[in-house]
């Protein structure tokens, strides 16, 4: 994991959360929307990489994964992959656990808990 840092001011910045919790994905963009953040929410990896926002965002746009996505999908570090082979730098998995008790794998940015970071 490197050692990547958030920006000082979010006001202005695109954003993705990708979260099968509805409640999850309403909070973040409540806090978004509060701060300045243009944040676009999906319910799963699959549905954000099959968007026309996956082809056409910078590739150093902070998209934060749940790591855990539902019974039918890999773990949030694995879904996270295929974000990564689309060549987005700056994946940051949230989690319900604590963040230093995780070792994610070399394409994952950051680890956070399930609060926005902006």
């Amino acid at each position: 994991m490197s050692s990547v840092s958030f920006p000082t001011d979010w006001r202005g910045k695109i954003c993705v959360l990708i979260d099968d919790d509805s409640l999850m994905r309403t909070a973040w963009a409540y806090r978004a929307r509060s701060v300045g953040v243009i944040l676009h929410v999906f319910e799963a990896v699959k549905e954000f990489l099959d968007s026309v926002l996956a082809e056409s965002l910078d590739r150093d746009t902070w998209i934060f994964v749940d790591s855990q996505l539902g019974d039918h999908v890999p773990s949030g570090e694995l879904a996270a992959l295929g974000i990564h082979d689309r060549g987005f730098k700056s994946i940051c998995l949230a989690t319900g656990y604590e963040p230093a008790s995780l070792n994610p794998p070399k394409w994952i940015s950051r680890v956070i808990g399930k609060e926005p970071p902006f």
